[in-house]
């Protein structure tokens, strides 16, 4: 089985002939953000992909979790998401948001017991010629006997072609709690 965390994915024409983990960060004290840092050094790659489970201080059942690269905070990210809950299913999208904000992780008011999870995937981190696309799922439970979130999201940083050189993961309504672990 693969480990939690951050993979660098290699290989040639499109096929991924390995895949290495440079990154990882358990989280011992509650934090608002986890930025993976350096990685336009990461020279032999050319995908990422990035996987977290988490818990959120923030208030409600659900916590909105945000995702920007090279600190980037203007209006420069575009996303879409299509959500499946128990109650049905829900459709958003923005062209001129801060981050892209289409992944939840169970929050205070939730189970004590329940985490979220999310994987995505960057291709061409490394490459300035193009935008920054991010495509992933992900899914949170509310309660243990209730509400089931499941996501499939996708984005891109436009207007910024430069290559990634870093990717912050931050919770948009509180902290990520002791033990959230990225990858």
């Amino acid at each position: 089985p693969l480990p939690l965390g951050i993979l660098a994915l290699a290989g040639a024409g499109g096929v991924v002939t390995s895949m290495d983990l440079i990154a990882r960060t358990t989280l011992s004290t509650d934090s608002n953000s986890v930025t993976f840092s350096s990685l336009n050094n990461q020279t032999d790659y050319q995908h990422l992909y990035v996987s977290f489970m988490a818990r959120s201080s923030g208030s409600g059942n659900m916590s909105d979790i945000g995702i920007r690269f090279n600190g980037v905070t203007s209006g420069s990210y575009a996303w879409q998401q299509y959500k499946y809950t128990q109650s049905g299913t829900d459709a958003q999208r923005t062209t001129t948001g801060t981050s892209i904000q289409s992944v939840k992780v169970p929050a205070a008011n939730g189970d004590y017991r329940a985490h979220g999870a999310a994987e995505f995937t960057i291709p061409s981190f490394r490459t300035a010629s193009v935008g920054k696309t991010i495509i992933g799922q992900s899914g949170a439970i509310q309660s243990i006997s209730g509400s089931i979130d499941a996501t499939i999201f996708s984005g891109v940083m436009h207007g910024d072609q430069t290559a990634i050189s870093s990717i912050t993961i931050f919770d948009g309504n509180g902290n990520f709690r002791a033990n959230s672990e990225f990858a």
